[in-house]
């Protein structure tokens, strides 16, 4: 009896290690997601900074354009981690998505970040989300 009582502990305790990691994973993830939005606030809100973001994806645009383009993101973002947490279900995201992709503006956004959300995707929720935007961006274009 007292193997399976010492199996059984062990065993407790790993699930507990585990979950913990991954809670720590999440709160690192949620403080990264806070440090981003706090920045690209900032820069939103102040056009001379728009400059400085995503210069190579938004060098083509105006001020107000890049500045549409920072607005976007944040949103996307937002997103992301509402879904990662738990606060907005897929179906949820898709619908959000869905009408997040009716604006012309949005699209725009999809077409310049794609790519870069994409390759920037850090593990398989990032890479679901990605496709959700995706699949969103496709059904706006085909409408």
């Amino acid at each position: 009896m007292k193997p399976i009582l010492g199996l059984a502990a062990l065993a407790l305790g790993a699930a507990h290690i585990a979950l913990a990691e991954k809670r720590h994973r999440e709160s690192q993830h949620l403080t990264f997601v806070r440090l981003h939005s706090d920045l690209a606030g900032d820069s939103a809100g102040d056009a001379r900074f728009t400059e400085i973001i995503n210069g190579d994806l938004y060098a083509h645009l105006d001020t107000d354009g890049r500045a549409r383009m920072v607005m976007a993101n944040r949103w996307v973002s937002l997103w992301s981690a509402m879904l990662r947490l738990g606060f907005i279900t897929r179906a949820s995201a898709r619908q959000i998505c869905a009408t997040f992709m009716q604006s012309e503006t949005n699209r725009d956004y999809w077409k310049l970040a794609a790519d870069y959300r994409r390759t920037g995707a850090r593990d398989r929720h990032d890479e679901k989300f990605v496709e959700i935007m995706a699949d969103a961006y496709e059904d706006a274009q085909t409408a």
